[in-house]
């Protein structure tokens, strides 16, 4: 990560802590990856989704499993026959009501993923590992 980088985390850090402390909080968790950050409040079992600019709180307690999830899409014949990622994300299974979906890539906004696979996979588990 660039120092550039580096500060830009820390800056929504910052910002997720300071969410975090109005429910007296305190975030154990936190990752980033272009414009999209996680973090778990261990206090309150929250979870935390700051993407561009708005930061959006979700009670873990809420959800039974989260899941990874991609779609992938086949293009050429025979042996040019490939896979494209077109989108990747988690999925949170709700008790009641609705699921959450979150989308971490898509091609729609991004021509080739730069670390939001991984980010998703690694996050499914941290989360799953919370419920």
């Amino acid at each position: 990560m660039t120092a550039s980088g580096a500060k830009k985390s820390k800056k929504i850090k910052q910002e997720i802590e300071a969410v975090a402390k109005k429910c007296y909080g305190t975030i154990v968790e936190f990752g980033r990856v272009n414009n999209l950050a996680f973090a778990i409040d261990a206090h309150n079992n929250y979870f935390y989704i700051k993407k561009e600019n708005n930061i959006k709180t979700y009670r873990l307690s809420n959800y039974t499993s989260c899941n990874y999830y991609e779609d992938r899409q086949r293009k050429g014949n025979g042996k040019n026959r490939t896979e494209i990622l077109v989108n990747c994300g988690l999925e949170l299974i709700a008790k009641s009501g609705l699921n959450l979906k979150v989308e971490c890539y898509s091609i729609t906004k991004k021509i080739q993923p730069s670390g939001e696979y991984e980010f998703a996979q690694k996050w499914s588990k941290l989360i799953q590992d919370r419920l």
